[in-house]
């Protein structure tokens, strides 16, 4: 069974509206980055019509950086839980006295206390 007409226009008018979106969103981006670049060049004088090396140099350098931080930036609640698993799978520590397993019985049930509910 097919979907009415009036759902696939709108299907078809949304599917339309996030490839804009993504279109736009990628192009002003891209003109961000451009001119992000072209204002680092920019601060060095030309020589003979032309922009040094240093200047390229450091704008791409300046860009590495930039994208170095953003990767920190976004690893670091990965390397964050990471370092606690790996300090807490290291550590040595005594087991406190209410997480100790007991075992009650129920009507010929053994059920285990002082757990969490994951039985």
């Amino acid at each position: 069974m097919q979907p009415p007409p009036s759902a696939q226009r709108s299907d078809l008018i949304l599917l339309y509206f996030f490839f804009f979106e993504v279109f736009f969103a990628t192009f002003l981006v891209a003109f961000a980055v451009f001119a992000f670049f072209a204002l680092i060049v920019q601060q060095w004088s030309p020589q003979d019509g032309h922009y040094p090396p240093t200047a390229y140099q450091s704008a791409f350098a300046l860009c590495i950086a930039l994208q170095a931080i953003a990767l920190i930036w976004f690893a670091m609640p990965w390397l964050l839980t990471f370092v606690k698993n790996l300090s807490d799978s290291l550590a040595r520590r005594e087991p406190e006295p209410d997480h100790q397993a007991g075992f009650a019985a129920i009507a010929g049930t053994v059920i285990e206390a002082n757990r969490p509910a994951e039985w």
